[in-house]
């Protein structure tokens, strides 16, 4: 979700400055989809994130949005933002807890929020946006037919090497297993 977030954010004319994640082949489409930095936790680890930000920045950002969901990700998202901040929450973790230090809310005065739901006038905005080609595709692998299901659900569990998204294509017929095509943003799909 993350990488739509970084084109919606975009295409509404706001800087983003920094996306924070764990898989390279991500955070390199996060970078050609308009991100100004990137910082690769599972290579760099938060030691060091703050000040990073600060020097790019002049100072810490004013609003995090956390998109993962993972449990880690949420102390990361409190750290990152200045004093009297947002931190906007779409990432849903499965019902895993994630360790925060409730202090570090309270004393820098952050507002947390989580977000789910849309109004109308969301989607009127959402298909202006698709309508208008701004929205680059993050669909790397398509697997066709719905006796796939199984198989797209392990991929998702595990994803291949430089998989960012799966389309699970229930109504298309089978294809052969080496049937490729290209994607919207020119790299090669494999179908199966």
């Amino acid at each position: 979700m993350g990488l739509l977030v970084v084109q919606v954010l975009r295409w509404k004319g706001a800087r983003v400055a920094c996306v924070i994640g764990a898989s390279a082949s991500r955070l390199a489409r996060a970078k050609e989809l308009g991100a100004e930095a990137v910082w690769n936790v599972a290579e760099q680890g938060t030691e060091g994130l703050w000040k990073a930000l600060e020097d790019e920045l002049g100072e810490l950002p004013p609003v995090a949005i956390e998109a993962a969901g993972h449990p880690s990700a949420m102390p990361t998202a409190l750290g990152c933002v200045r004093p009297s901040g947002r931190v906007v929450l779409l990432g849903l973790s499965g019902n895993q807890l994630s360790e925060i230090c409730m202090d570090d809310i309270v004393l820098k005065q952050l507002m947390v929020r989580g977000s789910l739901s849309s109004e109308p006038q969301d989607w009127r905005a959402v298909v202006q946006m698709l309508s208008s080609g701004a929205v680059q595709s993050i669909v790397t692998h398509t697997l066709r037919g719905l006796d796939k299901y199984v198989e797209a659900i392990e991929q998702v569990r595990k994803p291949p090497e430089g998989m960012l998204k799966l389309a699970l294509l229930p109504n298309a017929e089978s294809a052969d297993a080496d049937a490729e095509a290209e994607t919207p943003h020119g790299k090669r799909a494999r179908h199966a």
